[in-house]
């Protein structure tokens, strides 16, 4: 198996929004999303959310992948009432975004040159792919963050595994009526 090895190029976080810009816009409720964001992040892209040292000095953060990022952070920093049980997994980001006063880092992967995932090779124009976006969603997931004990605070089983549990689920009932079919990427 490959190992990751860049090719002429690295992999870089960058500020998506600056702590001012992210504190307006979690502590004023009327308050429209950045300027910079409605006018600089229509695209697709990587993005990661981290919250600074817990009580029991972990580091909690957040990957995502997005076809549109200025859509998707709209729903993460989206202010009507959550409610744990019927959104576990709204409340788990929405909710620590709006009890932490705007006090994390909101950033963005952006891609210089070309890199190679164990033998996928990237560049910036790949961020149009939703396999490229998942497999570098996944592989910040796996490189972590600075900080002592980093947390994971994504939730729930990606659509990939969830897909592989229903095909071994299938398996093992020794069904031989039709295959199910795997969804698209």
């Amino acid at each position: 198996m490959r190992h990751q090895a860049p090719l002429d190029g690295k992999p870089i976080w960058r500020e998506l929004l600056s702590h001012d810009e992210i504190c307006t816009w979690v502590n004023d409720p009327i308050q429209k999303s950045p300027k910079r964001l409605r006018a600089d992040f229509f695209c697709p892209g990587v993005y990661r959310f981290i919250f600074p040292l817990s009580n029991n000095k972990e580091t909690p953060f957040y990957v995502g992948e997005a076809c549109n990022l200025h859509n998707r952070l709209i729903r993460h920093f989206r202010r009507q009432s959550l409610n744990s049980k019927t959104d576990p997994a709204g409340w788990k980001l929405n909710g620590r975004i709006r009890n932490s006063r705007g006090d994390f880092i909101l950033e963005f992967l952006e891609i210089q040159g070309k890199i190679d995932i164990c033998g996928a090779e990237l560049n910036q124009g790949s961020l149009e792919s939703t396999f490229a976006r998942r497999l570098l969603e996944n592989w910040s997931i796996l490189r972590s963050v600075e900080g002592q004990r980093p947390r994971l605070i994504n939730i729930g089983p990606t659509n990939q595994k969830r897909e592989v549990t229903r095909i071994f689920s299938w398996l093992g009932k020794g069904n031989r009526k039709g295959r199910p079919t795997i969804g698209s990427y």
